[in-house]
């Protein structure tokens, strides 16, 4: 569309012309606005549109640069409409931009309005404008030696990056660092990127903080509106450390390949009165690095299953650390939180419970298909002896010692069928902890069914957990573009059923995003559930 509603353009042109020259340009905000959040200061573009003659900004409005070039012209009606005071609604006599295209456009859409639209390279009154606002903008000056933060970017890449603590601790799991120095007293580490998604460590300066961040967010439910989640994130009271990759880096693939030299560390502040910073003193960033070493320290120490099974007492660790830059050490204690942990837990499961009860009834009728990670690959293999051997060793037998020992002599001859589930390690470790907490996996089946409204069939596999609830882990589309694995099944099945009497087993395995995507190695499969086979499809209803 190049042009007006002629309704628009009506009540327009009953607004004064005024023979005033306007100047309209669009500028991006990086640098400029220090307290906007960061992904929008990154990502974000002022439209000015001035009035040469009287010297007035008659609109300033913020938008994505993702925005179309239609953003200038609703900023202008806005400024011909609903000017910034002292202004008054009227329309100028020409309007000047430094954007050819945006010229053409404006003048397909003011045509009408008497409005001349010029162009020039260069406008000195908005470009005095912006360099006022630069100057006007706080000293940006940091008190921060370049020797301080090279230690702590040190930390950050080779002790916390390098352990991967997320691998082990869940967001749930807090721990606290007493630090009695420069001001603070505790601080409470929270662990993210178990999820494969943000990774990175929140040390809260509040346990006040962290629960009331945790409750809004789950206040807010499923689908909150982004200016909600904005302002849940700027009420926290933490320092953070986010690891970001390249511009154009897949981060999930790099934390894979834990390439240090695609792995940025950023450090920042949150506060409700100062919203998103950078680090500005040496007294923020020595707390951070004592609190990092200890986390790191503890990662280095402790048994590899530690901190994912529920330890019913607090596991404590103190410390002494030199001060970086200093001659002068400090004494720390590091503790985990099993009842806060608990505490977060009932949180959530008290969130959840009114969306719960509202489905008690037909939730034995439904098949959850949010158990397996999305993007998992399914695949029907064999083990052979020694994969066998190697992962019923982590194995969750939920068979009889009788039924074991007969599978074990007959691996010996045939290979043990398995359906393996590859999915990336943080969400390996997940789904793993989740499948035993459901008492493992009791039967799979295959059944076909026809989703009317697509008029396509699909091949579901179903599988039963051990406390009775059922979940999707496949489904293979029919139609003339997408090859059904149907065949694939029917062999596997018939292996499983004349050679292991039912059963088999499905494997979690990592390697989603690395060179062995697709076909798993013997150092990706990490788990080993036993399950059965049932012949019987009627066991999905109940």
């Amino acid at each position: 569309m190049t042009s007006l509603p002629i309704s628009t353009k009506n009540r327009l042109q009953r607004l004064p012309q005024i023979p005033h020259v306007w100047e309209g340009d669009r500028i991006s905000v990086l640098g400029i606005m220090e307290n906007m959040e960061p992904e929008m200061a990154e990502n974000s573009d002022c439209i000015i549109w001035l009035d040469g003659s009287d010297g007035f900004v008659r609109s300033m409005d913020i938008v994505r640069e993702s925005m179309g070039k239609e953003a200038m012209v609703r900023s202008l009606l806005k400024a011909i409409e609903n000017p910034q005071n002292p202004a008054t609604p009227a329309r100028p006599h020409k309007i000047i931009v430094k954007d050819r295209e945006l010229q053409f456009l404006l003048r397909g859409v003011l045509q009408d309005l008497e409005i001349k639209v010029d162009y020039q390279p260069e406008l000195p009154l908005i470009d005095e404008l912006w360099r006022n606002f630069h100057n006007l903008q706080p000293s940006k000056t940091s008190h921060i030696g370049s020797d301080l933060l090279s230690a702590i970017e040190k930390i950050a890449l080779d002790s916390i990056w390098e352990n991967q603590p997320w691998d082990l601790i869940s967001e749930e799991e807090i721990l606290k660092v007493e630090i009695n120095r420069w001001g603070i007293e505790n601080l409470y580490i929270c662990v993210m990127g178990m999820l494969g998604q943000e990774f990175g460590v929140i040390l809260y300066r509040s346990l006040e903080s962290l629960t009331n961040f945790r409750q809004t967010i789950l206040d807010l439910g499923d689908s909150p509106e982004e200016d909600q989640l904005e302002a849940a994130f700027l009420q926290q009271d933490c320092w953070f450390l986010n690891f970001s990759g390249d511009e154009d880096e897949d981060l999930s693939l790099t934390y894979h390949q834990k390439d240090h030299s695609q792995v940025k560390p950023i450090f920042g502040s949150i506060h409700p009165y100062e919203g998103i910073r950078s680090l500005k003193e040496e007294e923020e960033v020595l707390p951070i690095y004592i609190a990092l070493k200890a986390l790191a320290r503890f990662m280095e120490e402790c048994d590899r299953n530690l901190l994912l099974e529920d330890a019913e007492e607090p596991i404590e660790r103190e410390y002494k650390f030199k001060i970086p830059l200093s001659k002068s050490f400090l004494k720390i204690k590091l503790t985990t939180m099993p009842e806060f942990t608990e505490d977060l837990e009932k949180m959530w499961d008290e969130g959840m419970e009114d969306e719960d009860d509202d489905d008690k009834e037909s939730m034995d009728y439904l098949i959850d298909n949010k158990l397996i990670p999305e993007g998992t690959l399914i695949s029907f293999k064999t083990l052979t002896n020694n994969q066998f051997l190697s992962l019923e060793q982590s194995s969750h037998v939920e068979l009889s010692s009788f039924v074991t020992n007969q599978i074990k002599k007959q691996v010996k001859k045939q290979e043990f069928p398995v359906v393996i589930l590859q999915t990336t390690r943080p969400k390996a470790y997940i789904l793993m902890n989740q499948l035993q907490e459901k008492q493992g996996i009791k039967n799979i089946a295959f059944a076909m069914v026809n989703n009317a409204i697509e008029d396509i069939d699909y091949d579901l596999g179903i599988f039963q957990t051990g406390e009775g609830n059922f979940h999707l882990f496949a489904q293979f589309p029919h139609n003339e573009y997408i090859e059904s694995p149907l065949e694939v099944i029917e062999l596997w099945k018939d292996e499983v059923l004349t050679q292991f009497n039912g059963h088999c087993g499905i494997v979690i395995a990592m390697g989603l995003t690395g060179a062995s995507r697709g076909n798993p190695q013997d150092k990706d499969l990490l788990c080993l559930f036993y399950t059965q086979l049932s012949e019987d499809n009627q066991f999905i209803y109940r």
